[in-house]
């Protein structure tokens, strides 16, 4: 428990205070984090060979030749990111309650006041600074025309002086205030395969479970990277999450009692007051690690039994050749939500010969979305163009199939499906916050005196003052947006969709119209800034 004394001027008397307070402050703090140590497996001059009869599986980690060919063979191939984890929990609580002792009696005051002048006078000079001399001199002068001026009004009018209010007030308060965060996420740790010559991947003997999963890792050989599977050949982002929740609270109450004897006879008053306030924030935020097969400098091949589904990944290649059942390629949006709103309300009453009293209330909230793509899946080549031909059906959700375009005026470019579809991603960026406010107050009987007067007390009221009331109402508010799409494409005059009839049940659109509606201008060279109109 602290003890503190405290002198307040006014109007040239002084007021002794005491207060007793005892304050409680902690802060509590607890931190969780999970990092991956990635492996490594490689030759530095030769050739890196992994055989599987199983599940060929690596997380987190690297597989490299740096001068040579990298081959990895099994039934099923899954080559993906290592996920690592981290969590923070953070609580500060600040606790305070107190009483508070007041004593006012104006003579003693104006007496106590003269002393402390003299007291005062008497050390001018003793600084070795002539400012703080010249200053001192003037305070105490200042201090001595007040006090004289007290001293003279008693002299000349004791009972007057006398009979001033005498008042004694005690008052009682506490206050809490909590705030607590919690922060948790996840961040992908890719896998790499590297090769200084080729990169050779394959998934065979297994039927439909021969998969090759490239989940955010970077597949790349110098001299070119291959990829072939029974089934499906999957290239996909790995996820990532960050999340922040808040909370606040806080409570507060005071009340206390004041009794003033004066020419008036004996007043006695009443106050008592209280605030509650509350809140929270949440944010919630999603991003993705995209993969890459490939190296621009050589040529990219898949081949897939089933579909090679390419979703939040990029194929490049100065060529890149494709033969699947199926094609489907999908951009990701990274996604981001954030909420928060505040309440706070606070009230204070006084009660003597008559009565006042005030309220306040207010409140705000924030509201954030976002969902945008950040990086276009898709096929990406370059002077030697692209050679997709797919069976089935081919879907393009935000995706591009593009090349140079020296690929595309020299007719290297080819893409054959059965049937098309394609479509756009909306991307958006919004928000809205308002905040409101309401404050009043009212008299009835009497006012406030408060320390408007050197020999008033704090809560009083006096009789006879008329009866007021006010209020004051706030409002605010902004909100703002952005948009754009993410556009499907392919950049080549030489599309063949071989199912016209199919095509035209699945789209209601003649093989002729989807070619013509799907035509880019995008290429290779541009594509770094034509991912969002």
């Amino acid at each position: 428990m602290n003890l503190h004394n405290t002198k307040i001027r006014h109007h040239g008397y002084r007021r002794y205070r005491r207060v007793y307070r005892q304050q409680k402050d902690t802060t509590d703090t607890a931190d969780t984090t999970l990092i991956h140590s990635g492996s490594s497996v490689g030759s530095l001059k030769g050739n890196t060979t992994i055989v599987a009869g199983g599940t060929y599986t690596q997380t987190g980690s690297t597989v490299a030749a740096h001068q040579g060919n990298v081959d990895i063979h099994a039934k099923a191939v899954n080559i993906s990111a290592a996920q690592n984890h981290y969590a923070n929990e953070h609580k500060h609580t600040f606790e305070q309650k107190g009483i508070t002792v007041a004593v006012n009696v104006p003579v003693v005051n104006a007496v106590q006041g003269a002393i402390g002048t003299a007291q005062a006078a008497g050390k001018i000079g003793q600084s070795k600074n002539d400012r703080v001399n010249a200053m001192a001199a003037a305070n105490a002068a200042w201090d001595g025309y007040r006090s004289v001026g007290a001293l003279s009004d008693i002299a000349k009018d004791p009972k007057a002086a006398l009979s001033q209010d005498v008042s004694v007030s005690i008052t009682y308060g506490q206050q809490k205030n909590t705030q607590q965060t919690q922060v948790q996420g996840h961040q992908a740790q890719a896998s790499q395969v590297i090769g200084g010559g080729t990169v050779n991947i394959s998934a065979t003997g297994g039927g439909k479970d021969s998969d090759i999963n490239i989940i955010g890792a970077d597949i790349a050989g110098k001299q070119g990277t291959h990829l072939q599977a029974d089934n499906q050949v999957n290239l996909l982002a790995a996820g990532q999450e960050h999340s922040e929740h808040s909370q606040n609270k806080s409570t507060g109450f005071n009340a206390g009692v004041a009794v003033s004897y004066g020419q008036s006879g004996m007043a006695f008053g009443f106050t008592a007051g209280g605030n509650y306030g509350k809140g929270h924030g949440n944010g919630d935020e999603t991003t993705w690690r995209h993969s890459q097969v490939g190296d621009a400098g050589s040529r990219t091949t898949i081949h897939s039994g089933g579909a090679t589904n390419i979703k939040g990944a990029q194929v490049i290649g100065k060529g890149v050749g494709i033969d699947a059942a199926e094609l489907n390629i999908e951009s990701l949006q990274n996604t981001a939500q954030y909420n928060s709103k505040q309440q706070n309300i606070s009230g204070q009453i006084t009660v003597g010969y008559g009565a006042s009293g005030s309220a306040n209330y207010s409140q705000s909230k924030m509201n954030a979305d976002y969902a945008a793509v950040s990086q276009q899946s898709g096929i990406l080549a370059g002077d030697d163009g692209y050679q997709i031909n797919i069976k089935g059906h081919t879907d393009l959700k935000g995706g591009l199939i593009t090349s140079t375009a020296q690929a595309e005026a020299e007719g290297k470019n080819r893409f054959s499906t059965g049937t098309l579809s394609h479509s756009d991603i909306a991307n958006h960026a919004e928000y809205k916050g308002e905040s409101f406010g309401i404050g009043g107050s009212a008299t009835v009987g009497g006012s406030n005196l408060g320390q408007g007067s050197s020999n008033s007390t704090p809560g009083l009221m006096t009789a006879g003052q008329s009866n007021s009331a006010g209020k004051t109402i706030g409002y605010g508010s902004d909100s703002g947006s952005q948009s754009s799409s993410t556009k499907s494409g392919i950049n080549t005059q030489n599309i063949i969709i071989t199912d016209e009839a199919g095509q035209q049940q699945r789209s209601g659109k003649t093989a002729a119209e989807t070619i013509v509606a799907v035509k880019t201008d995008i290429t290779t060279d541009n594509h770094a800034n034509t991912q969002a109109t």
